[in-house]
């Protein structure tokens, strides 16, 4: 069994982005990573199985695994002329040690879990498309410590959601169905209610009454959660400016995205940040 470790990498890096292609049936080589580093791995692409810890966990599009050092793993593709294509981002422990003491303390969550079924999750194609998002400095090469800090608190945020946080009445129909999830992606929110409209496919009006009738809310309050989703992610993840944050939300009236953030999350956006940003000048 091969041990990696980080010490390859260069003091200043501390963490990796990788994308992987696995189309072989044999497992490839098991290996652990010596209590150096964690890793997050989410599927984009096909079926695949996870060999870990002496289990074999089928892999498809949308699942998101958190690995511990001590993990032994590997991968395979799920059968023969089948492949299963997936991110792997790798950063060194200490950051999650950083997190896990400032944001759950007492808490045996995420990568504190033993069990591996409490570190696998199934991402939606709304929160597929947020993981790429926010891992995008990373992919772009940034591997410092504040891009890695920013990536992992993302991402735990979103799994840290409420489970119902997007959930949708079954008889919903399916064209406002689709509309609902799509405006939750980036930059989509940003066109407002009219692109809303576009996305279903159907007159103002006829959105207006739908989402009356199955949502029980305005097509402006379904446009705003999305932006304040997407502003929570960015304060928590990011220093940004507010202002900054505003904008990327498409809305121009920074009292209004005060107005707006404060009525999502009961407290202004300056202050949610205070209170998620304090400790990181201690560690």
């Amino acid at each position: 069994m091969r041990v990696m470790t980080d010490s390859s990498w260069p003091s200043v890096q501390w963490c990796s982005y990788m994308r992987w292609c696995y189309r072989n049936t044999g497992v490839g080589e098991l290996h652990t990573h010596a209590r150096t580093f964690m890793e997050f791995f989410w599927v984009e692409a096909g079926r695949g199985v996870h060999w870990i810890n002496g289990r074999a966990q089928n892999l498809r599009r949308g699942d998101l695994v958190l690995v511990r050092p001590e993990d032994v793993h590997s991968f395979s593709a799920a059968q023969q002329g089948e492949y299963v294509d997936f991110i792997n981002v790798a950063f060194r422990s200490k950051i999650w040690s950083s997190l896990l003491n400032r944001h759950f303390p007492g808490r045996p969550c995420y990568f504190a879990a033993p069990a591996l079924e409490r570190r696998s999750f199934r991402l939606n194609d709304v929160n597929l498309e947020r993981i790429s998002h926010l891992a995008g400095g990373l992919r772009a090469g940034a591997n410092g410590r504040l891009a890695i800090e920013a990536f992992v608190a993302g991402v735990l945020a979103m799994l840290d959601a409420p489970a119902d946080e997007a959930a949708l009445p079954d008889e919903i129909p399916p064209w406002l169905r689709h509309a609902c999830d799509q405006i939750r992606l980036y930059p989509n929110f940003c066109g407002g209610t009219a692109t809303l409209v576009r996305l279903a496919g159907r007159s103002a009006e006829h959105v207006a009454r739908a989402c009356r009738r199955f949502l029980n809310e305005r097509p402006c309050d379904i446009v705003s959660r999305a932006r304040m989703e997407y502003a929570v992610q960015e304060i928590i993840r990011s220093d940004r400016t507010l202002i900054d944050v505003s904008l990327d939300c498409g809305i121009e009236n920074l009292g209004y995205f005060y107005k707006s953030f404060k009525e999502t999350y009961g407290m202004p956006p300056a202050a949610y940040r205070r209170q998620h940003h304090g400790a990181r000048q201690a560690d």
